[in-house]
């Protein structure tokens, strides 16, 4: 499995969604209507799952599922 298609696998297991409503381009707060508290808590996960550490400002700019993949190591 390619790391993006785990990356879209995790935060569809982390969000409790279908693994087809998340792709490279899902904005997380227009389309999957999420928050920030809700964005950060799958932040939190993913930075768990992959042993790293991302400071605020790094996680405030994420808005797409490309953007976490931009700051998590493959």
């Amino acid at each position: 499995m390619s790391f993006q298609a785990r990356l879209q696998y995790l935060i569809s297991w982390i969000l409790r969604l279908p693994e087809q409503r998340i792709s490279d381009a899902t904005d997380f707060y227009k389309d999957l209507d999420l928050d920030k508290t809700d964005v950060d808590l799958m932040m939190f996960q993913l930075e768990n799952y992959y042993h790293t550490e991302l400071s605020q400002d790094q996680i405030q700019d994420v808005h797409t599922v490309q953007d976490i993949s931009r700051l998590l190591p493959h």
